[in-house]
């Protein structure tokens, strides 16, 4: 994590900390300047190996940015992984390829858009169920 930025941290009210924990379990607390309505600031913390940022207020407060850099293969829990492994590629200029319906309808809804092999001239309804 290399910074935080804070908005709005009240003149007078208790303190505003910022707690960070790396993997290895040490914890380093940044206290924020309480310098008014409207105010901005950033804290630099510049520390490797963080697990968690812990933002407590004293009063009123925003948190308006994180500066960091992730390692995203250890970012996604176990099985997922980052967008890339998923099969998505970079963004292109150009809209994806969707899916077809079908030239004319189908006498129950398709789970995907499938067009029918033997499509019906007219929806029917044998496929609802009986009112009986």
């Amino acid at each position: 994590v290399f910074s935080i930025g804070l908005m709005d941290i009240d003149a007078g009210s208790t303190s505003t900390t910022v707690d960070v924990t790396t993997s290895g379990g040490t914890t380093t607390t940044f206290t924020a300047k309480a310098v008014g309505d409207n105010s901005v600031q950033t804290i630099a913390i510049d520390i490797l190996d963080v697990k968690q940022v812990k933002v407590t207020f004293g009063g009123s407060g925003a948190i308006t940015d994180l500066s960091l850099c992730a390692d995203l293969l250890e970012a996604f829990p176990p099985g997922l992984g980052p967008p890339s492994s998923l099969g998505t590629t970079a963004p292109s200029q150009l809209p994806s390829q969707s899916p077809q319906p079908s030239s004319s309808p189908t006498s129950i809804p398709s789970i995907s858009p499938i067009p029918s092999s033997d499509p019906s001239s007219m929806p029917s309804a044998s496929a609802l169920p009986s009112s009986q």
